[in-house]
């Protein structure tokens, strides 16, 4: 299943966490500061898709995003390497895990 969003153009937060989605198109959404899709099942590729299309941020608030949940039952399918969160950071994102709060190094 897949969650396209791109034409919510003036959307600043999205939370679609636990929907099993496959894919996530963001491409549109400039306005984003806070995303949290955890507990689904994104794949490296659509990750990769998601993760570029965050707006960057550099010079604004440091935007929020959570791709995964790690310890949690079931377990998530979502995959962020550790190149994408180096991506989504250079960005101004700060990566986290739902599972513990803390920062995500990816993968």
């Amino acid at each position: 299943m897949a969650l396209n969003i791109s034409n919510n153009r003036d959307l600043d937060m999205l939370e679609c966490n636990g929907n099993q989605l496959t894919a996530l198109d963001i491409t549109n959404n400039t306005k984003l500061r806070l995303l949290t899709c955890y507990m689904n099942k994104i794949n490296a590729t659509e990750m990769e898709k998601v993760v570029n299309a965050l707006p960057d941020l550099m010079g604004n608030y440091e935007g929020s995003f959570t791709p995964i949940q790690t310890g949690g039952i079931p377990t998530d399918e979502n995959i962020c390497t550790k190149a994408q969160v180096t991506t989504a950071k250079s960005k101004n994102w700060r990566v986290t895990n739902a599972g513990t709060g803390l920062d995500y190094e990816g993968s």
